[in-house]
């Protein structure tokens, strides 16, 4: 059995590009962003905006905007610097989303929610490019753009991870990355985009080829005592691996060993 608490998540989502842009997290109360250097904070709300708990958030490679997903089945868009609406909200998705983010160049922004669905999007306009596409059995719980912006991850309760390439716009289903135990809540690029890592139910965290179908490269675990795995990411130099466990611990990994 997992220890998927299916609509609060006990770790929020957070993201930032740059030091000195703003640090956004997502939980029960909605969005709010901070102030990473100083450690101060102001709430995002807007009569627009998810008025349930908020499941991910991520901002834009350039820090004007944030995107936000709540219960609703619809992303939100936001100006970072004081909080009002950029986009009107963009709907597609038929159930809840879990997951939003944007691609590195600025161009595009996935999703991925309990309707087992991806979609793509222009992150300037708000339009749908692409979607709603189906290549899970299951809830996808996270979504990451390639370094080049040119593939999608996504993670799913269905155990799996699976790769979508984008193509002017299109986006198409990919291969299968990987597999794990149990639900994978959590999947990221490396910053070359040679390594997919994915973090899981069952308390491992794994290290992937992505340009090798089910090439797996290495394991750390199983941590299960520490509880489920919420989150994982890459460092800058693509050697370390940060995990966010159930029981609130961040555990850091050499990746290459």
């Amino acid at each position: 059995m997992g220890c998927r608490d299916r609509l609060l998540q006990p770790l929020p989502t957070w993201y930032t590009r740059q030091f000195d842009c703003p640090l956004a997290s997502c939980s029960w109360d909605g969005v709010k962003m901070w102030n990473a250097l100083h450690s101060t904070s102001s709430h995002t709300s807007h009569s627009n905006a998810p008025t349930n708990a908020v499941h991910s958030v991520a901002i834009s490679p350039d820090g004007s905007r944030i995107a936000a997903t709540g219960d609703n089945k619809a992303i939100y868009m936001f100006n970072t610097h004081n909080g009002t609406p950029a986009l009107q909200p963009l709907v597609a998705h038929t159930n809840q989303i879990n997951s939003v983010a944007f691609s590195l160049d600025g161009r595009y922004l996935a999703s991925g929610g309990d309707d087992k669905c991806v979609c793509l999007w222009d992150a300037t306009s708000g339009k749908l490019l692409s979607g709603p596409l189906r290549g899970h059995e299951s809830w996808i719980w996270s979504v990451s753009f390639s370094p080049d912006s040119k593939h999608i991850v996504s993670a799913s309760e269905d155990k799996t991870i699976r790769m979508w390439c984008v193509n002017n716009g299109t986006l198409a289903p990919g291969e299968l990355v990987g597999t794990h135990e149990e639900a994978v809540n959590s999947v990221a690029f490396s910053p070359n985009g040679k390594h997919v890592v994915s973090g899981s139910d069952d308390g491992e965290i794994r290290v992937w080829d992505s340009q090798t179908p089910s090439r797996l490269l290495r394991s750390f675990g199983s941590l299960r005592h520490q509880g489920c795995i919420r989150s994982v990411a890459f460092s800058l130099d693509g050697r370390l691996v940060a995990s966010g466990f159930d029981n609130g611990t961040i555990r850091i990994f050499d990746s290459m060993r």
